[in-house]
């Protein structure tokens, strides 16, 4: 019993008897109907081009590089004048709008969950500082978790890297913290103050 490999090479070397004993058979077949009909072609081709004066041949190309020196000269005057419309209707994001794109990009890794993270704990140094007193004491008073989470926040961005491609089981960290939990602590924080 021979195997599949055994069968298919078998197959193909029959293919390729076959195709040398055709190609054998009608080579001059082939020649008559295909190879001197396409090599005629190509020599009247080559007399026509020949026929054609050389100063046809270079005003076409100088009028091909003026064509293209207008167009891209069009297109930067025009590029410009819309570059300056286009800036005034969209507004760039302002810092609201960003951190909504980072906390919806928060489920496509880790690094966008250090980045609010991140804010928030810059937002509760400002805070602090702003009230005068130091990092310390106002950490006492705050929840566990939430403290957690902003001194992960204020570390060194992860690196969340997989192996070749394998998932790996993800071991819970400060930064799995709901943002919102951060958000009306430093919220309550802000009210106390005032």
């Amino acid at each position: 019993m021979q195997t599949p490999m055994g069968r298919r090479l078998l197959v193909w070397g029959a293919v390729f008897v076959a195709v040398v004993l055709l190609a054998l058979l009608l080579q001059g077949t082939i020649q008559d109907i295909c190879i001197v009909p396409a090599i005629q072609l190509l020599w009247m081709a080559g007399l026509m081009l020949r026929s054609i004066p050389q100063w046809v041949y270079w005003s076409l190309l100088v009028a091909g590089g003026v064509l293209v020196a207008l167009i891209s000269l069009g297109r930067y005057v025009g590029l410009s004048l819309r570059r300056a419309a286009k800036e005034e209707r969209a507004a760039a994001p302002g810092p609201i709008e960003k951190l909504a794109g980072h906390i919806h990009n928060t489920k496509r890794g880790i690094y966008f969950k250090w980045l609010i993270a991140h804010r928030l704990g810059e937002l509760e140094q400002a805070v602090v500082l702003h009230r005068g007193g130091g990092t310390n004491g106002a950490r006492k008073l705050m929840p566990p978790q939430v403290q957690a989470y902003l001194e992960a926040g204020m570390d060194r961005p992860p690196l969340d890297r997989g192996r070749w491609g394998f998932r790996r089981r993800r071991t819970p960290t400060p930064l799995g913290l709901d943002p919102s939990q951060v958000v009306e602590y430093l919220a309550s924080e802000m009210e106390t103050e005032v």
